[in-house]
C-alpha cells in the first residue's frame, strides 16, 4: 500500500482574505480546508434566516469577520509550515534594476551588479555609479554575471564603508554604492 504525499502549494493570504470577504468560507476552501469552508457557508445561510430575529445580523457579521481573519492567518501558516515564506518574501520584497534587469532587494539604494543608483529624494531618476560617483554610460555585464533567480546566496561580504552585509558576487554595495575591487584581475 503506497502513501501519496501532496506537496502544498503556496497560498496568497490577501487572496484568501478577499475570497472570504466576498463569500464567507471561500477563503478556507482556497486554503484547502474544504470542510471548514462548507461549514462556514452553511452557518452563514442559517444566519441569513436568523436576520428575521435580528440575532442573525450580529452572528452573521461576527462569522464574516472571523472567516476573513482565519483565511488570512491560515494561508500565512500554510506558507510558513511549508517553507514558502522565504520564497514569497524573496519575490515580493525585490525590485528590478532598470539598467541590467537584475533582481535586487527592495531596500537597495544601489544595484549590486551594475551600480545603478535608484531614485532618491534629491534626484528625479536613477543613474549608474562610478568610483568617482559621476554618471557613466552603462553597458550590461556578460550573461554569466547576471544573477540567477535559482541561485542561493552561499557567501557574503561586508561593505567597508557602511558595514552592511551583501552577497559575495556584488560589485556595488546596495546601501552606499561602494564599488568593490575585483581582485581576480
Amino acid at each position: 500500500m503506497s502513501s501519496y504525499y501532496h506537496k502544498p502549494q503556496p497560498k496568497n493570504p490577501a487572496l484568501a482574505a478577499i475570497l472570504s470577504f466576498l463569500i464567507s468560507g471561500l477563503g478556507q476552501i482556497y486554503n484547502g480546508e474544504i470542510g471548514k469552508g462548507i461549514v462556514i457557508i452553511i452557518v452563514q445561510v442559517i444566519n441569513a434566516f436568523l436576520t428575521v430575529l435580528i440575532i442573525g445580523f450580529v452572528t452573521g457579521f461576527a462569522v464574516w469577520i472571523w472567516s476573513i481573519y482565519d483565511a488570512y492567518k491560515t494561508a500565512e501558516k500554510i506558507n510558513q509550515e511549508a517553507g514558502f515564506t522565504h520564497l514569497i518574501e524573496s519575490v515580493v520584497l525585490r525590485k528590478t534594476c532598470p539598467q541590467c534587469q537584475a533582481q535586487v532587494p527592495n531596500e537597495a539604494r544601489v544595484c549590486q551588479y551594475c551600480g545603478y543608483e535608484f531614485y532618491s529624494a534629491d534626484t528625479n531618476s536613477g543613474s549608474a555609479l562610478t568610483t568617482t560617483g559621476r554618471h557613466q554610460t552603462y553597458s550590461p555585464p556578460p550573461a554569466q554575471e547576471m544573477p540567477s533567480s535559482q541561485q542561493s546566496l552561499a557567501s557574503t561580504k561586508i561593505c567597508p564603508t557602511c558595514g552592511i552585509e551583501v552577497p559575495s558576487e556584488s560589485k556595488f554595495c546596495i546601501h552606499c554604492g561602494y564599488q568593490f575591487v575585483d581582485v581576480s584581475l
